[in-house]
């Protein structure tokens, strides 16, 4: 009997995935708890439209992000802090970095931004990681 997964089935399938298992399995565990459907044709259609609506979902957002690492890629970003002798008063952490980005219309979470807190004058690497892979190098220039 081919069936339409409404939930994830350890050993069986995910959730959405169209299979064939035996007519007993079936009748007695997967629909008499809700865990799948039969397979009609309309119903595989809709599953069908449902799954490429996710998918345009996932491209549009993975476009988006790669579109921000784009205009981050390479990229130097200033702060301003006070110093003596070179050392920081204080240290420069993602959340400085976060907050000039966001100055310079950069939207990202500050759980994106890779950035080890530095203590000295200076230009550091930081690292922008977005899900879908996609990640940015960009520069942070420490001055007075």
């Amino acid at each position: 009997m081919k069936i339409i997964l409404l939930q994830d089935v350890k050993k069986i399938g995910k959730k959405g995935e169209v299979k064939e298992v035996a007519d007993g399995y079936a009748r007695n565990f997967l629909l008499a708890k809700n865990l799948a459907q039969v397979a009609t044709s309309s119903a595989v259609t809709k599953v069908q439209k449902d799954q490429q609506k996710r998918t345009d979902k996932m491209n549009k957002e993975k476009a988006l992000y790669q579109e921000i690492a784009d205009q981050l890629q390479d990229k130097s970003f200033f702060i301003k802090t006070k110093s003596r002798n070179g050392k920081l008063f204080g240290s420069v952490t993602s959340k400085e970095v976060l907050k000039v980005l966001n100055e310079k219309g950069v939207k990202i979470n500050q759980n994106q931004i890779q950035f080890d807190s530095v203590k000295q004058l200076g230009k550091k690497k930081a690292k922008a990681i977005f899900p879908f892979g996609v990640q940015s190098d960009f520069w942070i220039e420490i001055g007075e």
